[in-house]
């Protein structure tokens, strides 16, 4: 019995160090490396809340890579107060099971009011303004801001952003370079 213990033990050691030794290790991407993946077009945005320093609110700000240039970084504003619009979107698109036939363009008009106007005020159209005529973005977004759709924010000319721009969500910047896997069969 104390032999097979003692195989067993040399089994999981030789297994645990194989395990670490076929295991992809993690590595940050290169700006240049993102860039390479995206197309003529396209906008990666990654968003990321932060505090400056100890005494200092977190704030929102935006990194925005295209396929060539330099990163360009905006600071989006107070990250509360976009968080509060953004948990207030949520809480009432949670209630729209409940309108009753025909309330739907008052309900959309009090969303319009209530969230998705400031809420496009304060992140979309900052970033709008920088992103030039890139019209496809690979938006990371942080927090709440994760529950927004951001096509259905509104464009400085009060339409719905989806009628200009196409929105594709990524986790990092990493999913734009990460290897793919084989395509699935079947």
């Amino acid at each position: 019995q104390q032999q097979y213990l003692a195989e067993e033990a040399k089994k999981r050691e030789f297994a645990t160090i194989a395990a670490k030794k076929a295991a992809e290790q993690p590595r940050w991407f290169t700006t240049a490396e993102v860039q390479k993946n995206l197309a003529a077009d396209e906008l990666y945005v990654g968003i990321c809340a932060v505090r400056a320093s100890d005494e200092r609110p977190r704030s929102y700000h935006a990194w925005l890579v295209g396929n060539t240039g330099n990163v360009q970084t905006i600071e989006l504003g107070d990250a509360a107060a976009i968080d509060a619009l953004a948990r207030a979107f949520v809480r009432d698109m949670e209630r729209v099971p409940a309108l009753t036939p025909g309330e739907e363009r008052r309900a959309e008009d009090g969303l319009k009011r209530a969230s998705l106007a400031e809420l496009a005020r304060l992140v979309l159209h900052p970033i709008l303004k920088a992103a030039g005529a890139k019209k496809r973005w690979v938006v990371s977004p942080d927090g709440p801001l994760w529950n927004i759709p951001w096509a259905a924010l509104l464009l400085p000319s009060n339409q719905y952003a989806i009628e200009e721009l196409t929105f594709r969500y990524a986790v990092s910047g990493n999913d734009l370079v990460a290897p793919r896997g084989p395509a699935a069969k079947g």
